[in-house]
Protein backbone atom coordinates (compact mmCIF):
# COMPACT_ATOMS: atom_id res chain seq x y z
CA UNK A 1 0.00 0.00 0.00
CA UNK A 2 1.46 3.21 -1.18
CA UNK A 3 0.63 5.79 1.53
CA UNK A 4 0.73 9.43 1.27
CA UNK A 5 4.52 10.82 1.17
CA UNK A 6 5.08 13.88 2.85
CA UNK A 7 6.02 16.58 0.62
CA UNK A 8 9.51 18.26 0.13
CA UNK A 9 9.66 21.75 1.63
CA UNK A 10 9.04 23.76 -1.50
CA UNK A 11 7.22 21.06 -3.91
CA UNK A 12 4.89 22.64 -6.30
CA UNK A 13 3.57 19.40 -8.12
CA UNK A 14 3.77 15.61 -7.20
CA UNK A 15 4.04 12.82 -10.15
CA UNK A 16 3.49 9.77 -9.37
CA UNK A 17 4.72 7.42 -12.27
CA UNK A 18 3.21 3.74 -12.13
CA UNK A 19 3.47 1.03 -10.00
CA UNK A 20 2.30 2.78 -7.20
CA UNK A 21 -1.03 0.46 -5.49
CA UNK A 22 -3.73 -1.96 -6.73
CA UNK A 23 -5.83 -0.73 -9.56
CA UNK A 24 -7.49 2.84 -8.01
CA UNK A 25 -6.13 3.11 -4.43
CA UNK A 26 -3.15 5.43 -5.27
CA UNK A 27 -5.93 8.15 -6.45
CA UNK A 28 -7.74 7.65 -2.68
CA UNK A 29 -4.36 8.16 -0.86
CA UNK A 30 -3.75 11.46 -2.83
CA UNK A 31 -6.62 12.94 -3.44
CA UNK A 32 -6.38 15.25 -0.94
CA UNK A 33 -2.35 15.98 -0.88
CA UNK A 34 -1.55 19.49 -0.35
CA UNK A 35 -0.08 19.68 -3.54
CA UNK A 36 -1.38 19.14 -7.18
CA UNK A 37 -0.82 15.10 -7.66
CA UNK A 38 0.11 14.00 -11.63
CA UNK A 39 -0.50 10.30 -11.73
CA UNK A 40 0.35 7.90 -14.61
CA UNK A 41 -0.65 4.59 -13.79
CA UNK A 42 1.73 1.21 -14.39
CA UNK A 43 1.45 -1.96 -15.45
CA UNK A 44 0.86 -3.62 -11.95
CA UNK A 45 -2.27 -1.42 -11.17
CA UNK A 46 -3.80 -3.09 -13.68
CA UNK A 47 -3.35 -6.82 -12.27
CA UNK A 48 -6.58 -8.73 -11.13
CA UNK A 49 -8.52 -6.33 -13.13
CA UNK A 50 -9.71 -5.53 -16.53
CA UNK A 51 -7.68 -2.80 -18.33
CA UNK A 52 -10.09 -1.01 -20.27
CA UNK A 53 -12.74 -0.25 -17.20
CA UNK A 54 -9.85 0.14 -14.82
CA UNK A 55 -8.62 2.99 -16.44
CA UNK A 56 -12.27 4.20 -16.93
CA UNK A 57 -12.63 4.20 -13.42
CA UNK A 58 -9.47 5.62 -12.87
CA UNK A 59 -10.69 8.30 -14.47
CA UNK A 60 -13.62 9.26 -13.37
CA UNK A 61 -11.63 8.80 -9.53
CA UNK A 62 -9.73 11.52 -10.33
CA UNK A 63 -12.30 13.63 -11.58
CA UNK A 64 -13.48 13.96 -8.42
CA UNK A 65 -9.74 14.31 -6.46
CA UNK A 66 -6.79 16.76 -6.59
CA UNK A 67 -5.25 14.29 -9.15
CA UNK A 68 -4.92 14.45 -12.71
CA UNK A 69 -4.79 11.35 -14.22
CA UNK A 70 -2.55 10.85 -17.47
CA UNK A 71 -3.38 8.00 -19.62
CA UNK A 72 -2.62 9.18 -23.22
CA UNK A 73 -3.33 13.17 -21.63
CA UNK A 74 -1.71 16.12 -20.94
CA UNK A 75 -2.67 18.73 -18.53
CA UNK A 76 -0.84 22.16 -17.41
CA UNK A 77 -0.02 23.47 -14.09
CA UNK A 78 1.71 26.46 -13.48
CA UNK A 79 2.41 27.13 -17.04
CA UNK A 80 3.78 23.21 -16.80
CA UNK A 81 3.12 20.68 -19.42
CA UNK A 82 2.87 17.20 -18.26
CA UNK A 83 1.77 14.64 -20.94
CA UNK A 84 1.80 11.31 -19.81
CA UNK A 85 0.41 7.64 -20.73
CA UNK A 86 1.27 3.74 -19.45
CA UNK A 87 4.05 2.86 -21.68
CA UNK A 88 3.77 -0.64 -21.98
CA UNK A 89 6.36 -3.32 -22.84
CA UNK A 90 7.82 -2.65 -26.09
CA UNK A 91 8.73 -6.28 -28.19
CA UNK A 92 9.57 -4.60 -30.68
CA UNK A 93 13.22 -3.55 -28.96
CA UNK A 94 14.36 -6.92 -30.56
CA UNK A 95 13.14 -7.15 -33.67
CA UNK A 96 15.87 -9.82 -34.83
CA UNK A 97 13.85 -11.94 -31.67
CA UNK A 98 10.05 -10.31 -32.13
CA UNK A 99 7.82 -13.47 -32.72
CA UNK A 100 10.22 -15.35 -30.18
CA UNK A 101 10.01 -12.90 -27.17
CA UNK A 102 6.37 -12.46 -28.07
CA UNK A 103 5.87 -16.01 -27.54
CA UNK A 104 7.84 -16.24 -24.73
CA UNK A 105 6.35 -13.58 -22.03
CA UNK A 106 3.13 -14.69 -23.25
CA UNK A 107 2.59 -16.80 -20.11
CA UNK A 108 5.36 -16.63 -17.70
CA UNK A 109 4.92 -12.59 -17.75
CA UNK A 110 2.67 -11.19 -15.06
CA UNK A 111 1.15 -8.55 -17.31
CA UNK A 112 -0.20 -11.44 -19.81
CA UNK A 113 -0.97 -13.64 -16.49
CA UNK A 114 -2.69 -10.89 -14.06
CA UNK A 115 -4.38 -8.51 -16.60
CA UNK A 116 -7.72 -8.83 -17.97
CA UNK A 117 -8.72 -7.74 -21.23
CA UNK A 118 -12.39 -8.58 -21.00
CA UNK A 119 -13.92 -10.51 -18.64
CA UNK A 120 -13.23 -13.97 -20.99
CA UNK A 121 -9.40 -12.94 -21.69
CA UNK A 122 -6.03 -12.15 -20.60
CA UNK A 123 -3.96 -8.94 -21.82
CA UNK A 124 -1.88 -10.42 -24.24
CA UNK A 125 1.27 -9.05 -25.93
CA UNK A 126 -0.69 -7.94 -28.85
CA UNK A 127 -2.57 -5.89 -26.27
CA UNK A 128 0.79 -4.44 -25.59
CA UNK A 129 1.88 -3.77 -28.88
CA UNK A 130 -1.22 -2.03 -29.87
CA UNK A 131 -1.12 0.42 -25.85
CA UNK A 132 2.34 0.54 -26.61
CA UNK A 133 2.08 2.35 -29.82
CA UNK A 134 -1.09 4.07 -28.92
CA UNK A 135 1.20 5.63 -26.56
CA UNK A 136 3.94 6.58 -28.84
CA UNK A 137 1.37 7.98 -31.78
CA UNK A 138 -0.22 10.33 -28.81
CA UNK A 139 3.42 11.20 -27.70
CA UNK A 140 4.59 12.46 -31.17
CA UNK A 141 1.61 14.20 -31.77
CA UNK A 142 1.55 16.01 -28.64
CA UNK A 143 5.29 16.94 -29.05
CA UNK A 144 4.84 18.16 -32.60
CA UNK A 145 2.69 21.14 -31.44
CA UNK A 146 4.00 24.40 -29.89
CA UNK A 147 3.60 24.76 -26.04
CA UNK A 148 4.89 28.17 -24.82
CA UNK A 149 5.86 26.80 -21.18
CA UNK A 150 7.87 23.97 -19.53
CA UNK A 151 7.33 20.09 -20.45
CA UNK A 152 7.54 17.21 -18.45
CA UNK A 153 6.68 13.69 -19.77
Amino acid sequence: MALPITPAPGIDVLVLAGDIDRHAAAIDHYADYLVPVVYVHGNPECYEAEFGPLVSELRQRAGCASVRFLEKEECVIWSVRFVGGCLWTDYHAYPLRFKETVEHARMPMLDHRKTGRNPNNFFQPEDAIAEHQAALTFWRSEFGGHFWGRLLW
